[in-house]
């Protein structure tokens, strides 16, 4: 009885945290495997999915990208059993702006608890480890939501400039990113579309474009097909559920 006042005392604490510290903190003394990580002061996770076995709410927490490198991340803890790491979102008249160059998709840019682009190099350091899968939210400008899931989502080195790989389609809807499958990521000062023209400087914002006009989740407002008032990508390893 007294292990489960403990624990319940311990959850009571962990749902009032606001941050990968604190959640860490309220465990440390009950699973000792977090002692090293919690020791220098932050809880590092390999990947949102760590967070999964206690019930975390969704929000901030520092997750290893590389081997000797760290970065914070948002995890949505909510959807379909959590673990997902949210690496764009993207909301009709966004205070953010999506219209960057090259460099600037590279880097990632916006505030992770509202709009923003991750970045490529990170996301090409986090899918070159295993296998990952993505889930596509949005909801239409006629207050229609739905979902787009990929069974296989990766992006490949700088040198291929960011080839997309987004394979086994299933959700609710069409499969939008057939056309993204396979290409490299373009921006108005980096053009390596297939059309003749210059998608990203028509659609005023970088991404993965085939011809022009079918999707651009960066676009203002973005566009599933039609237009989104909001859209918000997110990746998780496939063994995570």
């Amino acid at each position: 009885m007294k292990i489960i006042s403990m624990q319940i005392a311990a959850l009571v604490v962990f749902l009032s945290s606001v941050n990968a510290n604190e959640f860490c903190r309220s465990y440390v003394d009950q699973y000792t495997r977090f002692r090293s990580e919690c020791s220098v002061g932050s809880f590092v996770l390999n990947s949102c999915c760590d967070l999964q076995p206690f019930q975390a709410p969704s929000g901030m927490y520092r997750i290893r990208k590389t081997q000797f490198d760290t970065a914070d991340v948002y995890c949505d803890m909510n959807t379909t059993d959590g673990g997902w790491m949210v690496i764009q979102r993207n909301r009709i008249n966004s205070t953010t702006d999506f219209s960057r160059n090259y460099t600037e998709y590279e880097q990632g840019f916006g505030n992770l608890s509202g709009d923003f682009w991750y970045g490529l190099e990170a996301l090409h350091c986090f899918t070159q480890r295993g296998v990952w899968e993505m889930r596509i939210d949005y909801q239409l400008a006629t207050g229609v939501t739905s979902f787009l899931h990929y069974n296989t989502f990766s992006v490949n080195i700088a040198a291929t400039r960011y080839l997309l790989a987004a394979v086994g389609f299933t959700g609710i809807g069409t499969n939008f990113l057939s056309t993204s499958h396979g290409r490299r990521f373009s921006t108005a000062d980096n053009d390596n579309d297939a059309s003749t023209e210059n998608c990203a400087r028509i659609g005023s914002s970088g991404w993965w474009y085939n011809n022009c006009g079918i999707v651009n989740l960066n676009s203002q407002p973005p566009r599933v097909q039609q237009a989104a008032s909001f859209v918000e990508m997110k990746i998780r390893p496939r063994n995570c559920a």
